[in-house]
Parts: structure tokens; sequence; C-alpha cells
């Protein structure tokens, strides 16, 4: 992973209602969230710890990309 940090990216609360917490993100990455199916549903960059609000989603599972890893992610 080209000199990426290796401490994994964290989210939670997993399940989330209105918004989850990224963990870990060490340099300016984009990030993606996914539909099963796989519609992008919002994307930004972030760097560091960051509330992402995902109040605006409807129920379901989804796929929270970043340039090193795909976390599943529950909104209630």
């Amino acid at each position: 992973v080209s000199g990426a940090s290796t401490a994994s990216v964290q989210l939670f609360p997993n399940p989330s209602h209105d918004a989850f917490l990224l963990r870990n993100l060490n340099e300016r990455q984009t990030v993606s969230i996914y539909a099963l199916d796989g519609r992008i549903m919002k994307s930004f960059e972030t760097a560091g710890d960051q509330w992402i609000d995902i109040s605006d989603l409807p129920i379901g599972l989804y796929l929270v990309k970043t340039e090193y890893q795909t976390l599943k992610m529950i909104k209630l």
C-alpha cells in the first residue's frame, strides 16, 4: 500500500442512525458510500477523524470505500 499507514480505518457506531465517525484516515483521501446494487450514494474527500452525515440515506446496508479499505455500514 505504497507507504500508507497500516492502521485500519474504523467506522462507528455501526449500525448508525444519522451519522458515523471515520477514524484513522491518516491522509487526505476520497471516501465513497455505495448501495449494494453498486449505486454511489455519497462521495467526499476527508482526512483525520470525521463525522459523516447519513441522515439523508434510506435504511439499509452500505459499503464505505476508502482508498485502501472497504467497510460495511448498516443504516437504521
